[in-house]
């Protein structure tokens, strides 16, 4: 997102400010709707066998610790929670390849049978969550268990390994004192592996089920062996919707689990879109209606829902079961070019479009803030995937340094990361905002209804008020009057928001603005360049 806001300001420097709409007003109440729990902005680090090692590409090989100019750009994106290390693989890893000596650690194979050099293993990981202040979350392997090929103690020796007392395995990696990892994740996507695993074991759909609820309940008794606070986290999606009721509605299960987590990826592979019944290949797609596609995912919209109704239905869901909380610890907007083709607007699709589809996610995920209390964006550090909110290449192979950047997922995401209240409160437009219809498919993904051309959400906690705002405009500029005479505000006024100096990157920019008295209001008055996100942060009285 702060790519969108650079490269927006760069692209009407030609036409100025005067092109702003005319501005509408947004009214910021005081009432408490909703917590915003600062988990929602997490990331999730991964490392991938087939295809992306990340952090393992990254790291000093003597001392397994990323490079000092990828830290900085880590802490940039301020992740309140990372996940680690997987992911497809880390169901088909044994956790202990990934500690010790690091020249005695590998290689493992992951899930398609590709090496791993387990470089980065926990106790770097555990390092540098302590680095950037952040909080573990540790995924275990469900699928060793199902299987028969581990049992529920050997894929729990991690939870020792992290938080026993005295533990020698810790201790030789240089660690007396337990780190305290209290948030655990147990499998991930069975829906990946769970049909092969009911042909090879003759199990039924019921054996199944009853395989899994039982394998999770042994796990997460010998992780509150060692944790009895953990959070513990179970995907939630088993591919099918009789077999995910079957094991969501499982008493035990119920009681041993805290958040079934539902992963997302919108809009996936990029071939084709159907746009008001037409088919065409997505980069001959029109570019206007696309625009409005690659703004709202992952948080798309729908007629008569408002919202992205697969993804929050689902939290309606789990709710009607019994969790009345729940998660999503992979998600991003993840737009894969299989066939090479260029998007209709270069790199302001990619970079502007994509932050704002992010940008709109985070903004449903605080308004659904009840319910969604957990969520870790796919992915934190690449090194060759076009998804990373941190991307890292050599810049000069003889020196071994790297060119770091923050792109708009990373960028966005740590603004709202930085920026936020604790709850989220009462605010709407005065005046209608503008939408435009779209009727599509894009790999069968469903969008039908309206997409608001700007969006707002406010946030506030005892000494600030925080407005995030988002401006999907392609081309025109927005003018917003926000009215906080609902609160004590003091004279401070900060306006945050992402820009783009150089391709593929992006930072923040801050500006104070005024607080002005307007026919006994207290108005703040902003111009958003098109295609922004951007966060305006009010400093209340003592």
């Amino acid at each position: 997102m702060r790519r969108a806001f650079a490269l927006a300001t760069v692209l009407l420097a030609s036409s100025g400010w005067a092109d702003a709409a005319p501005a509408n007003v947004l009214m910021v109440g005081n009432e408490r709707l909703n917590r915003v729990d600062p988990a929602l902005f997490g990331q999730f680090l991964e490392i991938a066998s087939w295809g992306e090692p990340g952090p393992d590409a990254l790291v000093d090989p003597r001392t397994g610790e990323l490079p000092p100019e990828v830290v900085a750009a880590l802490r940039e994106v301020a992740p309140p929670v990372i996940r680690f290390p997987g992911g497809t693989d880390v169901d088909y890893l044994h956790w202990a390849d990934r500690i010790g000596p690091r020249d005695r650690r590998g290689p493992s194979a992951g899930e398609r049978g590709q090496k791993l050099a387990n470089r980065f293993g926990y106790p770097e990981f555990l390092r540098l969550c302590e680095t950037l202040d952040a909080e573990p979350l540790l995924v275990l392997n469900l699928r060793d268990v199902l299987a028969g090929d581990r049992t529920a103690d050997d894929v729990a020796g991690l939870v020792a390994y992290c938080n026993a007392p005295g533990d020698a395995r810790r201790a030789a990696d240089g660690r007396a004192e337990p780190w305290g990892v209290r948030r655990w994740q147990i499998g991930n996507e069975l829906f990946l592996y769970g049909p092969k695993l009911m042909d090879e074991r003759g199990w039924s759909p019921d054996e199944f089920a009853d395989a899994v609820v039982s394998s999770v309940v042994d796990i997460v008794e010998r992780i509150r062996q060692h944790t009895p606070d953990a959070q513990i986290v179970f995907d939630g999606w088993l591919g099918h919707p009789e077999l995910t009721e079957r094991v969501l509605r499982a008493p035990r299960l119920r009681a041993a689990i805290d958040l079934p987590t539902f992963h997302r990826y919108r809009p996936w592979k990029l071939k084709t879109v159907t746009i008001d019944g037409v088919e065409t290949p997505w980069s001959e797609a029109d570019p206007d209606a696309l625009w409005r596609l690659w703004t709202t995912m992952p948080g798309g919209f729908r007629r008569g829902e408002g919202s992205d109704g697969e993804m929050f239905a689902r939290a309606g869901q789990a709710a009607a079961i019994g969790y009345a909380q729940v998660a999503s610890t992979e998600w991003n907007w993840n737009g894969w070019s299989e066939d090479g083709q260029a998007h209709p607007f270069g790199a302001r699709v990619d970079y502007l479009g994509r932050g704002l589809g992010v940008a709109s996610f985070l903004h449903q995920l605080m308004r659904y803030g009840d319910r969604y209390v957990l969520a870790t964006q796919s992915m934190l550090l690449s090194t060759s995937w076009n998804i990373g909110a941190v991307h890292a290449e050599p810049s000069d192979t003889k020196t071994g340094g790297w060119d770091v950047r923050v792109r708009p997922s990373g960028r966005v995401t740590g603004l709202y990361a930085q920026h936020h209240g604790a709850h989220r409160v009462a605010s709407a437009f005065r005046d209608d905002v503008p939408v435009d219809w779209l009727d599509a498919e894009l790999n069968h993904h469903r969008f039908a209804g309206a997409v608001p051309r700007y969006d707002a959400v406010a946030t506030a906690d005892d000494d600030r008020v925080v407005v995030h705002l988002l401006n999907r405009q392609r081309e025109a500029a927005l003018r917003l009057n926000v009215d906080v005479s609902a609160w004590p505000v003091a004279e401070k006024a900060v306006l945050h928001a992402v820009v783009s100096d150089r391709p593929m990157d992006t930072r923040i920019k801050s500006q104070a603005v005024p607080i002005r008295s307007a026919d006994s209001a207290q108005v703040v008055t902003i111009d958003l360049p098109a295609a922004t996100c951007a966060v305006l942060v009010i400093e209340l009285e003592d």
